[in-house]
């Protein structure tokens, strides 16, 4: 085995791997003992935030500003002409990190490791089979269908964060979404046949593959 082999195989970065362990010479010996569950990444989820305009700002830059879209603050403020925003007026920019699954139930499995020797990179929410679930933040939701996972979905969410979510029963809306749109349903499809009905769920850093544990931002969310 190698690093690069393991850190594969745990679906993490080789520096994140190696800088974990201390071992910066990248020498293993057969017998040694690796930790794999990897430091916790931050997850601060965003807040409800409200922007006042200042004078000589507009709309494109107040979006670009915030990490969203002109059309994502028009619908959000009801605007009507996108080139006439007022000094002094509140353009509300984020609403609040939603809980996915509001009905579902959680403990703290993130960092567990798995029968197969894996470690569990996200918190499963269980929730009785159907039950809808909702975009935590605005981004853009892609689907697909295969493997282990079944029915998964990422949401490249506005605040710099990436969802994943699998075991889906069926899908929701696919492309841009706000916060709180339906986008899949809870399942059991994929390799969770033989389990109560559930969301897989992971936070990524980016587009990175390293993983943020979202269990404080869940409880705080859904409690």
């Amino acid at each position: 085995e190698s690093f690069r082999q393991i850190a594969l195989d745990e679906g993490t970065k080789l520096e994140t791997l190696i800088r974990a362990n201390g071992l910066y010479d990248r020498k293993l010996i057969a017998g040694t003992r690796i930790n794999t569950v990897l430091p916790e990444v931050e997850f601060n989820p965003q807040k409800g935030h409200v922007h006042v305009v200042k004078a000589g700002e507009s709309l494109s830059v107040i979006a670009a500003d915030h990490v969203t879209t002109m059309a994502r603050l028009v619908a959000r403020n009801g605007i009507e002409d996108a080139n006439l925003i007022t000094v002094g007026q509140e353009i509300a920019v984020h609403g609040d990190w939603l809980c996915p699954v509001p009905a579902g139930s959680f403990n703290r499995s993130w960092g567990h490791i798995k029968p197969d020797g894996r470690t569990h990179r996200g918190i499963d929410i269980f929730a009785p089979l159907g039950t809808p679930i909702v975009a935590p933040v605005s981004g853009s939701v892609s689907q697909v269908t295969g493997g282990v996972g079944g029915k998964q979905l990422t949401l490249v969410g506005d605040d710099g964060f990436t969802y994943f979510g699998s075991h889906l029963d069926e899908f929701g809306v696919a492309g841009a979404v706000e916060a709180g749109d339906v986008i899949g349903a809870v399942g059991t499809t994929g390799n969770a046949g033989r389990t109560s009905p559930h969301l897989h769920f992971q936070v990524h850093y980016g587009a990175g593959s390293e993983t943020a544990n979202p269990y404080a931002a869940l409880a705080a969310a859904c409690g």
